[in-house]
């Protein structure tokens, strides 16, 4: 969609699928500003930060300007600490230590 903009500094045609995608796809994969987690989410992150630029872009866009519109990585809430009575952290012990024994012991 940004392509189709056609703004000032466009690379033309005959480069722009096989020299800029290329370049731009290896550029951001391989740069530790960004926090590449999960397809599904990072593709929808991408997709945002052009939708960004498209939005007020007057020439075409550089790196720079799609790290300002990348939104940040999903945050994933931690799961709550449950302190447990010293016979119940026993008896969870003794069950994975029962478990381990028989994976132990079926293993060849």
């Amino acid at each position: 969609m940004t392509y189709a903009q056609s703004l000032p500094g466009c690379p033309g045609a005959d480069v722009f699928a096989s020299a800029t995608v290329r370049s731009w796809v290896e550029d951001l994969w391989m740069d530790a500003r960004y926090s590449w987690i999960d397809p599904d989410s990072d593709r929808a992150r991408i997709a945002e930060a052009f939708r960004r630029i498209r939005q007020h872009a007057e020439r075409w866009p550089t790196q720079a300007d799609f790290a300002r519109n990348l939104p940040s990585p999903p945050t994933h809430t931690a799961i709550a600490h449950r302190p447990c009575t010293d016979e119940q952290a026993k008896a969870n012990i003794q069950r994975l230590v029962a478990e381990m024994k028989s994976i132990c012991q079926s293993t060849p």
